[in-house]
């Protein structure tokens, strides 16, 4: 069985200090490869190339999942999508991936947190996610709801919450490392 942990979240949510802790909580993360998407897709041929190399690995965790991240921006952005839109969710079923949703209380104070940024994404980039971050902070949260709606195990984080709240950082390392020994026996 694949064992696929899927971090998701809009930029400044906090998904790459969540990974830092994970990988670094429990010795069954080390055999897990991980792999950060490298931004948004270019098209549809990008987007099985970043499928298929996910499929290529038994154990990973990912930085966005193309399965979810794209389907996000493609609804916020109203792009064209790299795939079928009804067909993203079976898909999604069919790599049963455990996802965790960072996402902080407060939208603005995400897209304050993501400026100004990191070095690998272009000034473009950041001035669309400024001018479009209400609308994918929406789009997120729809979709995770379709995903959990689904029977998808979503974790969701937040790190400002203290460490005894349900979705703090605490919590949601302990709920991952529980959820993939469930998985792997």
């Amino acid at each position: 069985m694949k064992q696929l942990l899927a971090v998701e979240g809009p930029d400044g949510s906090g998904k790459t200090t969540f990974l830092s802790t994970l990988v670094s909580s429990d010795l069954q993360w080390e055999h897990f490869a991980l792999w950060h998407s490298g931004g948004p897709v270019r098209g549809s041929g990008d987007f099985l190339q970043r499928m298929k190399y996910i499929y290529q690995h038994d154990a990973i965790i990912v930085d966005r999942l193309p399965l979810i991240s794209e389907v996000v921006y493609c609804r916020a952005l109203h792009k064209p999508f790299p795939v079928p839109e009804d067909t993203f969710l079976k898909h999604l079923l069919n790599v049963d991936p455990i996802v965790v949703y960072c996402r902080l209380d407060s939208a603005e104070e995400m897209l304050e947190r993501m400026l100004p940024g990191k070095l690998h994404k272009s000034a473009e980039y950041y001035a669309t996610l400024r001018e479009n971050h209400p609308r994918i902070v929406e789009a997120y949260d729809r979709l995770i709801a379709e995903i959990e709606d689904a029977n998808i195990l979503v974790i969701r984080h937040n790190w400002q919450q203290p460490w005894n709240s349900p979705d703090s950082t605490f919590r949601a390392v302990a709920a991952c490392n529980k959820a993939m020994r469930r998985r792997t026996g």
